[in-house]
């Protein structure tokens, strides 16, 4: 008898765009209930063209931004692990722009989700460049998670 060992496939994961804004954290908790809810893994993901080495940055100065951004990952994972014991959530830093990078992300993704507004300027403005990039570019469903109704 010849017996065939059946892989379960990965589960897509829900990719979570962190910014640091409190909109960006209302987004990982939602994630984090709906990825424990529909057991699917998250991917936590911070860009910014700011982190390519060779820019105008200095090395030193540009090893303390990485490091500081690699603490906010951490933070944000510990913060949905807190929330969600169980999960799966994996961390990434990606020398891109934001929206290129979550759209990057999207080919392989169960869902996009993102905070209706960034670390811009522009608070009066109901999305940020960043989600709207995402949600009109993005191969997988985008959830851009706004602030409590007043």
């Amino acid at each position: 008898m010849d017996f065939e060992l059946e892989v379960a496939p990965m589960a897509a994961p829900i990719i979570v765009g962190i910014d640091g804004s409190a909109h960006s954290w209302r987004a990982l908790d939602w994630a984090a209930d709906y990825g424990a809810r529909h057991r699917l893994p998250l991917r936590l993901v911070h860009a910014s063209r700011v982190l390519e080495p060779g820019g105008t940055i200095p090395d030193d100065a540009l090893r303390r931004l990485v490091a500081e951004r690699e603490a906010m990952l951490a933070e944000a994972r510990d913060h949905a692990l807190k929330r969600h014991t169980g999960l799966d959530v994996t961390t990434s830093l990606i020398e891109n722009d934001p929206g290129g990078a979550l759209v990057g992300g999207s080919d392989g993704a169960a869902l996009v989700a993102v905070g209706s507004r960034g670390q811009g300027g522009f608070e009066g403005l109901l999305f940020g460049s960043v989600g709207l990039y995402t949600a009109s570019r993005a191969r997988c469903p985008v959830l851009v998670v706004t602030r409590p109704a007043p």
